[in-house]
């Protein structure tokens, strides 16, 4: 097998891997909330000081699940630009401006679904001990190694891709030679 075609199966493998992902992210979530009394504490309960479970009306729940789905939904932004990324690569497209295009959104996307994360999990520290009695009620924001993690790594993709639009620049101009 050449390859090319290895790319090519590589390329639909994680074009498929990266649907299911956004397909699976929303639906956990979802779950998690609809679960909160049983899954909570593992979750959030550390994060939180004095979270009480088993108190927390469908309103609360509906309002913290639609809170903890912003950053999802940026996340989600960004793998449909991988996806597409890896859709080209599924055709047998190995480089153009649009692979650096997609690349840069998936990046961008990362580095904002982080401090969409921080703001969320902020958010929802208010919102889940908002009905605690004063004193009890707690703003949280963390920001841990992950997140450090995932915006160095999204920066070296942003620098990756800025190569890449260079790089399809000059492909461009060499084909034109004739």
């Amino acid at each position: 097998m050449s390859n090319l075609n290895r790319i090519r199966r590589a390329g639909r493998v994680m074009s498929g891997l990266c649907s299911a992902i956004i397909v699976v992210l929303p639906l956990g979530l979802a779950l998690i909330w609809a679960n909160l009394e049983t899954l909570g504490p593992a979750m959030v309960g550390q994060a939180v000081p004095d979270l009480r479970f088993g108190n927390h009306g469908a309103g609360t729940l509906i309002l913290g699940f639609a809170i903890s789905m912003i950053p999802v939904l940026v996340l989600i932004y960004g793998l449909i630009q991988l996806r597409r990324l890896f859709g080209l690569y599924g055709q047998g497209r190995i480089f153009s401006s649009l692979h650096a295009l997609y690349l840069r959104r998936f990046a961008l996307a990362s580095i904002l679904s982080v401090f969409a994360q921080i703001v969320s999990s902020s958010l929802i520290s208010v919102v889940l001990t908002f009905h605690n009695p004063p004193g009890a009620r707690h703003l949280t924001v963390s920001v841990t190694s992950d997140h450090l993690g995932t915006v160095f790594l999204g920066s070296v993709l942003l620098v990756i891709a800025w190569i890449m639009v260079e790089g399809s620049k000059i492909a461009e101009d060499n084909a034109q030679i004739v």
